[in-house]
């Protein structure tokens, strides 16, 4: 019984050192922006795991315009590769740097229009297809971590303190 135990904590214990470096294989950033009088938020999506990301999508964003809609938000329906020839490339310098996008910029669309947010000289600047390009206020992008990436250190202490209570009732038993 004693070695059925030792081989199933093992199992654990692999599947947690096998399961740790697949939750890094792609990255999330939560962005925000405010150009005048338009703004957006939304998670950027991309499968690369260094500086610069290839923006392969975004999720859970929507894009307010006074332009457009009367400024009611309209959703992000996705990247587009074809407004203001945009490559979808997001800088992420180690922290406390700042975010930023390059000359070409990231491009996305929503069910009112397009959308580019590009660098020109020192500033970041938001186009639409509905109106002429607006400096950038507040250009921020934080990354999220996801929960699966704790999973493996949650799984592996509960192991530790199972076998710890399970060493210590064994212990208990022999002496009594």
């Amino acid at each position: 019984m004693t070695k059925s135990r030792l081989g199933v904590c093992g199992a654990v214990a692999a599947a947690v050192v096998l399961i740790a470096p697949m939750a890094a294989s792609a990255a999330t950033f939560h962005f925000s922006f405010s150009a005048g009088s338009f703004s957006g938020s939304g998670d950027f999506i991309s499968s690369d795991v260094s500086s610069p990301f290839l923006i392969t999508n975004i999720m859970n964003g929507s894009v307010s315009d006074p332009n457009v809609n009367m400024g009611v938000a309209s959703a992000i329906t996705g990247i587009d590769n074809s407004y203001g020839g945009a490559n979808n490339l997001l800088s992420y310098p180690v922290p406390p740097a700042l975010a930023y996008v390059d000359h070409s910029g990231i491009s996305f669309d929503t069910a009112s229009g397009m959308y580019n947010l590009f660098l020109s000289g020192h500033y970041i600047l938001a186009a639409s297809t509905q109106g002429a390009s607006t400096f950038v206020n507040s250009f921020t992008v934080t990354e999220v971590v996801p929960l699966p990436a704790a999973l493996p250190l949650f799984a592996g202490g509960l192991g530790a303190l199972g076998l710890l209570g399970w060493r210590r009732k064994r212990k208990a038993a022999a002496a009594a």
